[in-house]
Formats: structure tokens, sequence, C-alpha cells
């Protein structure tokens, strides 16, 4: 039972730090700019170089469920997070591969920017579209 429970405490940690960015990464107000991208890039480059393939379901979850802003800051948490670790870059793609057809307007514009100015150059990404069964 001690093993299940640290297990999960360590996810509720790492699903309130996914919290934090999207609230930081939805906050809009310019007083707060300069403060919010030092705590997204601190939250993305310190903490997210500790998430595992597992910790990235609830991000996932919200990105999937969550058709607001904070589905689509998800969305970005998970993107950033494949660029920055290339051990996560698989699932992040694996994800928007197979997730990408309910996605938002915005979601989508999302995904394409980070697929064509982050993820270009990774040839798995351009294979994986070209094969996927559900692309018109």
């Amino acid at each position: 039972m001690d093993i299940y429970g640290k297990l999960s405490e360590e996810e509720d940690r790492f699903n309130a730090v996914s919290l934090v960015f999207i609230q930081a990464n939805a906050d809009k107000n310019p007083n707060n700019k300069a403060l919010n991208d030092n705590l997204l890039h601190a939250i993305t480059s310190i903490i997210g170089a500790n998430y595992k393939k597992e910790q990235l379901h609830f991000i996932e979850h919200q990105a999937q469920t969550e058709k607001t802003g904070q589905g689509i800051h998800a969305l970005d948490y998970n993107l950033r997070l494949g660029s920055y670790y290339e051990s996560l870059r698989p699932q992040v793609i694996d994800f928007v591969v197979n997730h990408y057809a309910p996605f938002s307007s915005e979601q989508l514009n999302l995904t394409g920017f980070y697929l064509y100015n982050v993820y270009l150059k990774k040839t798995r990404v351009i294979f994986a579209f070209s094969n996927h069964s559900q692309l018109p």
C-alpha cells in the first residue's frame, strides 16, 4: 500500500505542476509576462526533465477533454515537453497522430506550429502522418 501511496503522491505533484504551467500560460496580463515567461521556462526545463511517459497522461487528458483555453495550454505543454526532451517525443508524437481529429481549430493551429517549426526535422512525424489512416 505504501508504494501505491507514494506513486499516487508523485503523480499528484506532477499534475499540480502541469496545472501551474497551464494557468501561467493562460495568463495574458502584460504585467505578468516576464514572470510567467520565466516560470514557464523553469517548469519546462527543470521540472519537465523529471517527467516520465506515464506522467503525460494527465496533460493528454486535459488536451483531449477541455475545448477551452485549458485544453489548448495543456496541448502546448505536451508539445513543448516533447520538443525539449527526446525521451518524451515519441509519446507526444503518437498522441498527436492518434488524437488530432477532435482537436479544436486553435489546437490544430498550435499543433501545426509545433510540427512545422519544432518537429519538422523529425522524419518520424512526417512518416506518421503520411501513413495515418484517418487523414483525408
